[in-house]
């Protein structure tokens, strides 16, 4: 996983969410980040740094960073079958 401070976050959410293995997600508020992390499981937090403080961004960050991941089975199962779609 990772973390990417962009001034656009589309290319870089769209290219690391090719990778099978990362489940990339726009950080874009505390509520956001938190959703990807219940959600999705997230493991790589692409923020815009131009539209944050300094606060803010170490704010989501700090917030990721403690993260407790945990992929379920059913997410698991619409990943692997979103992957076939190629």
């Amino acid at each position: 996983g990772g973390l990417l401070l962009v001034q656009s976050a589309s290319a870089p959410v769209v290219l690391a969410n090719r990778c099978r293995s990362l489940r990339a997600i726009v950080g874009t508020t505390f509520e956001s980040v938190e959703a990807g992390i219940a959600q999705v499981a997230a493991n790589v937090l692409v923020v815009e740094y131009p539209n944050k403080s300094f606060s803010q961004v170490k704010n989501l960050l700090s917030r990721f960073v403690r993260g407790k991941r945990s992929l379920s089975e059913d997410v698991k199962r619409q990943l692997e079958e979103l992957a076939s779609c190629e």
